[in-house]
């Protein structure tokens, strides 16, 4: 019987082990070397962790745990990653290099955490899981892109390891998963419950350790906030209503062929789904120690797939990480039933060696697109985006209030001492209220904040839709003549390159400023 599905197994610890080492040290090697090379390719920086990096200067500070100064409101769902950049920050590191050295370390750990806590169900699973996660073209980008998902999928296997060998690890994994993402909470309950079922007393205890490390942070919260719920959650909820199949197709997507038209990508997804169908029956069958992740995979997409909100890529990651413990396991099962029809002693032992191969082959070819596509993307954002934070710098008085709604660079490169206001309300709760409540939700927002500053996407004015959500910015005639009578054209800012895979309405930005008349 495979060993991967029994609580402990005696694994020989001479010549297998030494291999294991082995190999698993050069795949944590590739990791380490594959993430610094995807770093200096593309230098790239997601939009989102530039608002974590604004709160982080901020703390750093002593402006408090802010956005803008003397405004508390929690506008990012990752305390614990916002603190910890703080303290590299504090220390006098540059939050770009810092973030991503970090992100690499944190996905080394969980690397040899995952590698190690399925060592003992089966060598080829902790080399084949190893195999996945250290050369995927999906988690690399977002390991560099500053964001704190590395340090939630290391938070997610400290968990995993504490819940295989029942110990204190489990608590204090499950407490670090809830502060580095709200999304977390859903990891916490599906290993609570399936912890009470295994041994509710342990699961107890462990739950309470879990209460007692994030009290302080919820504590704080509620003092200092009034809240304890995020205000960018609360935002996203209101705003973002769009169709099932917005939200669906992101994960239908990366999961199932069936939006696919390229034959390989097909090819490659449909066996990969065969292989995610095939892991999730053996874990149910057997009745894994394991199996908790298994049901993460599966409760944490179908409510993301009905959430009927935009769904980034960062909100992919934890699904697909666990998607290659399944993957290896199904792999691994295959192997051993393949192995038994081979005859030939050299094909029998070579079988895994060449999986292996077209794994990291595989990969390869995919990062390097990767590199590419989001090397452009990169370069958009120098030349677009993080241009208009800088004019505002340089032009706008200390203290005005900038009103638009990409505040990642703009917000950040534009500096703390002026006053950003954003459309979908993350960190401006009246324009959550308004677009929740109101049809004439954009020139309610601008008369109740009275911004010095509007930036409008170009297309956003001409076609009268708000980027992301397509609300109307103006019900009528009237309330655009109002807007252009009280705002006048200050600067605009496009994009000089071609840049295929940005839409055509991020390109071009106006900067709008209020008149001496208006309000």
């Amino acid at each position: 019987m495979n060993s991967l599905f029994a609580e402990k197994t005696n694994l020989d610890t001479g010549r297998g082990y030494r291999s294991f080492l082995m190999m698993t040290g050069l795949l944590l090697l590739i990791c380490i070397g594959i993430r610094i090379w995807f770093w200096y390719a593309t230098h790239l920086t997601f939009e989102d962790a530039l608002i974590t990096f604004r709160y982080a200067e901020n703390v750093a500070s002593g402006n408090g745990f802010v956005y803008n100064i003397d405004e508390r409101v929690l506008g990012t769902t990752t305390p614990l990653w916002t603190f910890m950049l703080a303290g590299v920050k504090y220390a006098g590191a540059d939050l770009f290099s810092a973030s991503k050295i970090l992100s690499i370390l944190f996905d080394t750990i969980t690397c040899l955490l995952i590698a190690a806590i399925m060592y003992p169900f089966g060598v080829r699973i902790a080399v084949l899981f190893a195999a996945f996660f250290a050369t995927s073209p999906a988690i690399i980008p977002v390991t560099i892109s500053g964001m704190e998902t590395s340090l939630l999928l290391c938070s997610m296997s400290v968990a995993l390891l504490g819940y295989t060998r029942k110990d204190i690890l489990f608590g204090v994994g499950l407490a670090l998963t809830i502060l580095t993402r709200i999304d977390g909470i859903l990891y916490a309950a599906v290993f609570a419950g399936m912890g009470l079922l295994r041994d509710r007393k342990w699961t107890l205890r462990q739950l309470v350790i879990t209460c007692l490390c994030c009290l302080p942070w919820y504590i704080f919260s509620f003092i200092y906030f009034g809240n304890i719920l995020p205000q960018s959650l609360l935002a996203k909820r209101a705003v973002y209503q769009l169709e099932i199949n917005s939200s669906a197709a992101p994960f239908l997507g990366t999961f199932t062929p069936f939006l696919d038209s390229h034959f390989l990508k097909i090819l490659i997804k449909t066996a990969m789904l065969i292989l995610l169908g095939t892991g999730i029956v053996l874990l149910f069958r057997r009745k894994s120690v394991i199996l908790p992740i298994c049901l993460f995979f599966l409760l944490y997409s179908l409510i993301f797939m009905f959430s009927r909100v935009i769904i980034f890529i960062w909100y992919l990651i934890p699904p697909i990480f666990v998607s290659y413990v399944l993957l290896a396991v199904a792999i691994d099962w295959y192997i051993s039933k393949a192995q038994k029809s081979i005859s030939s002693k050299i094909l029998h032992n070579a079988l895994f060696p060449f999986l292996l191969i077209a794994i990291f082959s595989l990969n390869i070819v995919f990062i390097q697109v990767k590199i590419e596509n989001w090397g452009q993307v990169q370069k958009f954002e120098k030349e677009v985006r993080q241009t208009i934070g800088l004019w505002l710098k340089n032009n706008a008085k200390p203290g005005s209030k900038i009103f638009l709604e990409p505040i990642g660079y703009i917000g950040y490169f534009a500096g703390s001492e002026l006053n950003i206001q954003d459309e979908i309300g993350l960190l401006t709760p009246i324009a959550a209220k308004h677009r929740n409540n109101s049809t004439n939700w954009y020139i309610k927002t601008v008369q109740t904040l009275k911004p010095d500053y509007i930036i409008q996407y170009a297309a956003a004015l001409k076609n009268n839709e708000a980027e992301g959500t397509r609300a109307a910015l103006f019900t009528g005639n009237e309330e655009r003549a109002w807007f252009f009578s009280n705002f006048q054209v200050e600067k605009i800012i496009k994009a000089k390159g071609t840049y295929p895979l940005i839409t055509q309405k991020e390109k071009e930005y106006i900067i709008f400023k209020r008149m001496d008349k208006a309000f």
